[in-house]
């Protein structure tokens, strides 16, 4: 029960904050990271804490330094950090058109679309896209970095995360950091959040 008030109360914030558009620093959380419950993950350019119940598992990035973790519920945790990290936006979504631009396919292009696969808007800039996806973003400072922290609409259903983008410029080009969980256990999502408090950056 506690843990359903917690996520419920971070969704809420993230709500709040999203009107407001002010950058504010990320929620505080109760949870006491004690050595005996949690263990420091360290990077040459970051760390976080993660519960000890995370296994990780032996994986290699092409160009990248990548992360995998499966914890007690079977939930699959990643974190990348590099060139090209995922900046966490949902998948498969619709096609989205204005009427100009749907009146302007042609019949075979209208044809070959799947009715849940488009839908049509009056304009962009009154258009909110938060509207059509499983998740909802907000933008937090932490540790005095700017990230994206992203929570599922419905538990269980959509990305739970966070995302930093452009954290140090390396060999030409700006890395960039995420730790996320897909479609997890509203637990795992409470882990997430939690571990999310904890990353610090070394420079």
């Amino acid at each position: 029960m506690t843990k359903i008030i917690f996520l419920n109360s971070f969704i809420f914030l993230l709500f709040i904050n999203c009107k407001s558009k002010i950058i504010v620093d990320y929620p505080k959380y109760e949870k006491t990271f004690s050595t005996t419950e949690y263990k420091t993950k360290e990077n040459i350019d970051f760390s976080l804490k993660i519960p000890k119940t995370w296994k990780e598992l032996e994986v290699s990035g092409i160009d990248s330094d990548v992360m995998v973790f499966v914890n007690s519920l079977n939930d699959t945790i990643t974190s990348d950090y590099g060139w090209h990290s995922n900046s966490l936006k949902d998948e498969d979504l619709p096609a989205i058109f204005t009427k100009i631009e749907f009146n302007e396919l042609s019949e075979n292009e209208k044809v070959n679309l799947k009715e849940n696969e488009y839908i049509i808007i009056e304009d962009y800039n009154n258009f909110d896209y938060n509207s059509i996806t499983k998740s909802v973003s907000e933008i937090y400072k932490i540790d005095n970095r700017k990230a994206k922290v992203v929570v599922p609409k419905i538990s269980g259903k959509g990305i739970t995360g966070v995302y930093f983008e452009k954290l140090y410029k390396e060999r030409g080009g700006f890395m960039n950091l995420n730790l996320y969980g897909y479609n997890v256990n509203k637990e795992t999502e409470v882990e997430i959040l939690n571990v999310i408090s904890t990353i610090k950056f070394n420079k």
